[in-house]
């Protein structure tokens, strides 16, 4: 019976879980099944259960390759199942009690799936993992050609909750595993060739919430990039771990030389920033699938991986590394001869901080198939059982950067329940074979340094001392702005450089069968290296030199036995001096002093500038320590050319020195010519008309306006700036700006046309709305009242004090309308007049408010009419209309004759009086109505609808209300003659 022991885990009690796949040889097919195991570190069975479907008929198998514990202590498995009707592999899971008796199982399949691709052998569960905050159960998968699965499970009976595919790039997604907070999770995923995305997940419906995008910052991307997904760490200091297989794990040149990169941690803060990433490295070729890394809570870690041995068959030498942050604790080669290795599993931490690999092996030799216990501890001794100690990895620090992208698509309802199987199990005992075991001793430590005190950039060997059956390698502590590299020289000696001075310490430790440490300070110290005297020099009679050596030496002395760290040389000679720095180093250095030749050095003429100008000085070069006086509209006084911009005549003086202490002076003189000042006055405005007389004075040579004028007067007619530039002889400039704002237009008066006056009646003139008024009347108002013919005058100003002017003539003096109504007249109470003028005019007004050359009036009053000519002389007239007695009543014919010859055509009632109501009606002997009105001023002609009625009697009805009166209504007959 062969078994693949795919998966392990930690139980809550500190027990093993360990699932898988095995073989029992039954032709004409090999009985194949999934099984569940619980254990203790050393192998000792608590109990074994078997797995298979009820109805196994043919090629069949289960194979469980993810365990892990749930709250209530029953326990999870995931793994592949083939698919009859499909012709694919499923996916299933399994729950079983902490006894292994079965709670349920379901198996799964995807809808992107095809018939016969064996896709569940591409999706690949990388984590399955409870809800801390509910019952529910995730699970993380890569998918074939697809993307990244992440499924919630119901579980109490595996139902699917929501199943979702996250697309980034297309292929080759591999998660890392996810973390389950409250509300959401956080997915951690691999893709395309290395780079990294995390995805916050809604743990309620699978929305993304956000996504972020990291790759490595290497001239190769894939070489640190993530091959293989293991996992994901929730540290203790709340950030993530990201583990996993490297890209670079095989020879791409074809060399023995460069580094491979077999595994990578890659650390991310809560936030998920990048904060550091560790890459462990050596130079064996491996298989990379036998290439496995676990990293735990404290940010320790171990990692194995395999060197196939040529020739040897199934024969292969697997190395076991030990870390923890960045630091490799141990490292070591087990060998396994003609023992075939078909996968290796992730370590386990146990209780006692040492580390469990549990592998499935093949024996060749005996040909007996067994599971290896295989228990690391720091504190173990090389040997054969558990290896030997090496030193060829290495830990190489590298970097992750953010980028901007996005996911392409996400995929809903991905995974869906398929055929299930029922699953029976079956117990069978397992035979524990004799293994070795190694016990440790490590109970002394201590730290040896090669000095305590030492100047900087001197290496420095550290050497710790620990029992010689001690196996525990030392993990180093130091202040990272100390130290500037450090390596391990063998299994007991580092070499540290330092890059800064002062005091530090370092600190080691080593996990025997308790932590044991120790503690140093060592105190680093800064060499200032060669003295450095200087170039030799010279010196200039009565002068002294300053001969300075490097300061921070421990001690000094000269040529004279002084000590002093600078030396005063009055003489030309020969000096020298000897320096000891604090670590011992003797330091010699010589400078010569000879005698200075004499220096020419000239500013050259003196200079005229023009007031506000600014001249450049220049001293001769090959100098140094120039200091100028005064110090007075210099911009510098230590420069070689220095500008100056003095506002009177000003001698300016130099002293330089060739070499130290041997000085050279000269002086120039700098003239100042002055231009006369320009001034056009204040900016201005003026109206249209008038001008600006702009002068700029004498005193010049030349003029030069902006408008091109070359003369020293300018006449300005518009708005504008106005600039001129004076220019002396001297060539000395003068200048000076005007602007005129604005040119006003002049008032515009308007008294209208020469025009009359109405006789007895006043006229006003009105001038506008201006600031001030002249009339030729002597009047300064606005308005001037006039009665008698004439002329008038105005002149006005406005606010700019721009003028203007009118004048009207008045010619003639009109006598107004009058005697233009009839005379007076009576009207009946119920009758109507019209009243109008016997001349026509341009305007009326009567006193009923009406504006009409004539009126209709039916009462009696006095009316009068104000009219108004074309002169717009006004003038009345009124007329008196008394009332009348006038016929009242009502009367009507007997007989009317409608032959169209103008008479008696129409029957209708006279009514004389004022009516309030009136309706006449007529019915022919049939009782047929034929007319009807109720306009008294209308009547029967006699015809009905366009048809002409015979000779003949008609019956009328009239109902009329006069004003003031009760109604009445007459009836009566007519007849009808042609």
């Amino acid at each position: 019976m062969v078994y693949w022991s795919e998966a392990t885990t930690l139980a809550a009690d500190g027990k093993i879980l360990i699932s898988g796949e095995y073989r029992i040889n039954k032709p004409p097919y090999n009985l194949t099944g999934g099984y569940l195991m619980k254990c203790n570190d050393t192998g000792a069975v608590d109990w074994i259960q078997h797995y298979d479907s009820s109805n196994h008929i043919g090629y069949s198998y289960i194979a469980y390759y993810r365990v892990t514990e749930l709250k209530d202590g029953s326990i999870l498995m995931a793994g592949i199942t083939p698919n009859d009707v499909s012709d694919n592999d499923d996916i299933i899971l399994t729950r079983v009690d902490n006894a292994g008796n079965i709670i349920w199982s379901q198996t799964y399949n995807s809808r992107f799936w095809t018939r016969g691709r064996g896709s569940a052998d591409y999706f690949y569960i990388q984590e399955l993992k409870q809800d801390p905050f509910t019952t529910d159960v995730y699970l993380t998968a890569t998918h074939w050609a697809l993307g990244e699965n992440v499924t919630r499970l119901r579980v109490d009976d595996g139902g699917i909750i929501w199943s979702n595919v996250y697309n980034v790039w297309g292929d080759f997604h591999r998660p890392f595993g996810m973390d389950i907070k409250e509300n959401e999770l956080i997915s951690f995923t691999r893709y395309a060739g290395g780079a990294l995305n995390f995805i916050r997940i809604n743990k309620a419906t699978g929305d993304t919430i956000a996504t972020k995008f990291f790759g490595t910052v290497d001239p190769s991307f894939f070489n640190l990039g993530f091959l293989s997904p293991e996992g994901v760490t929730k540290l203790d200091n709340g950030n993530y771990a990201l583990f996993g297989r490297l890209y670079r794990y095989y020879y791409a040149l074809n060399d023995s030389i460069t580094p491979l990169h077999h595994v990578g941690v890659a650390e991310f803060d809560s936030n998920l920033e990048f904060v550091q990433a560790t890459a462990y490295t050596n130079n064996v070729v491996s298989n990379s699938y036998n290439t496995k890394i676990s990293v735990f809570a404290d940010g320790s870690g171990a990692y194995s991986m395999l060197k196939p041995i040529p020739g040897w068959g199934d024969s292969a030498d697997v190395y076991y590394i030990q870390f923890r942050n960045g630091q490799i604790l141990r490292q070591r080669i087990r060998e396994y001869r003609n023992e075939g290795l078909p996968l290796e599993n992730e370590a386990l931490r146990l209780r006692d901080g040492s580390d469990l690999f549990i592998k499935t092996i093949g024996d060749n030799i005996t040909f007996r198939h067994k599971v290896e216990f295989l228990n690391l501890h720091l504190a173990d001794t090389s040997s054969y059982c558990l290896g030997r100690d090496v030193v060829n990895n290495f830990a190489k620090p590298y970097r992750f950067q953010s980028f901007s992208s996005n996911l392409r698509s996400v995929e809903t309802n991905d995974l869906r329940l398929s055929i299930n199987k029922t699953i029976s199990k079956f117990p069978l005992d397992l035979t524990k074979i004799p293994a070795c075991r190694n016990i440790s001793y490590c109970d002394t430590l201590s730290l040896v340094p090669s000095a305590d005190t030492l100047c900087e950039n001197i290496p420095f060997t550290l050497v710790f001392r620990k029992n010689k059956a001690c196996g525990s390698g030392l993990f180093l502590n130091f202040d990272t702005n100390f130290v500037k590299s450090y390596r391990p020289l063998n299994d007991s000696a580092f070499e540290i450089k330092f890059k800064s001075i002062g005091t530090t310490k370092l600190s080691g430790s080593i996990l025997g069968c308790k932590l044991l440490t120790d503690s140093l300070s060592i105190t680093v110290l800064r060499s200032p290296g060669m003295i450095g005297l200087g170039a030799d020099t010279v010196i200039c009679p009565g002068n002294t030199i300053r001969i300075a050596a490097k300061p921070g030496y421990a001690g000094y002395r000269w040529q004279d036995g002084s000590t002093d760290s600078i030396f005063i040389a009055s003489q030309p000679g020969i000096y020298n001096v000897e320096a000891t720095d604090s670590c011992g180093n003797l330091f010699r250095d010589t400078l010569e002093v000879a005698p200075h030749p004499p220096i020419p050095f000239d500013l050259g003429a003196d200079i005229r500038i023009c007031e506000r100008d600014t001249a450049t000085i220049t001293a001769p070069p090959a100098f140094f320590n120039y200091r100028w006086l005064p110090d007075y509209n210099i911009n510098s006084i230590s420069s070689q050319s220095v500008r100056v911009s003095p506002r009177q005549d000003t001698l300016y003086y130099v002293a330089a020195e060739k070499t130290a202490g041997c000085f050279v002076y000269d002086s120039i003189k700098v003239f100042v010519n002055r231009a006369p000042a320009i001034n056009l006055g204040a900016d201005r405005s003026f109206c249209t008309g008038d001008s600006a007389v702009l002068d700029a004075g004498p005193g010049f040579s030349q003029y030069s306006w902006n408008n091109g004028s070359s003369q020293q007067r300018l006449v300005a007619y518009r708005s504008g700036l106005y600039t001129i530039t004076g220019i002396t002889a001297q060539g000395c400039r003068s200048a000076d700006s005007l602007r005129i704002h604005s040119v006003f237009a002049n008032p515009v008066v308007n008294l209208g046309i020469d025009s009359v006056v109405c006789d007895g009646t006043i006229r006003t003139l009105d001038a506008g709305n201006f600031q001030s008024y002249s009339w030729n009347t002597g009047s300064v108002n606005r308005t001037m009242p006039i009665s008698q013919t004439g002329i008038y005058s105005v002149i006005v100003s406005d606010n700019n004090n721009c003028k203007g002017a009118d004048t009207i003539a008045i010619n003639t003096k009109i006598i107004p309308p009058a005697g233009f109504l009839a005379p007076d007249t009576s009207i009946c109470s119920y009758g109507k007049l019209i009243l109008s003028s016997n001349d026509i005019y341009s305007a009326y007004r009567w006193n009923t408010n009406d504006n009409n050359a004539s009126i209709t009036i039916s009462k009696a009053g006095l009316y009068w009419l104000e009219v108004e000519d074309e002169y717009r002389c006004k003038g009345r007239d009124s007329i008196l209309i008394a009332l009348k007695d006038c016929l009242k009543g009502f009367y009507i014919p007997t007989a009317f004759t409608p032959n169209s010859d103008g008479k008696n055509d129409l029957f209708r009632p006279l009514i004389f009086g004022t009516l309030v109501k009136y309706e006449f009606t007529i019915f022919n002997r049939w009782g047929q109505m034929v007319f009807r009105s109720s306009d008294y001023s209308k009547g029967w002609n006699g015809m009905i609808g366009g048809s002409i009625q015979l000779n003949g009697g008609f019956a009328w009805v009239c109902t009329y209300q006069f004003e003031g009166e009760k109604t009445v209504t007459e009836k009566g007959t007519v007849l009808l003659i042609r």
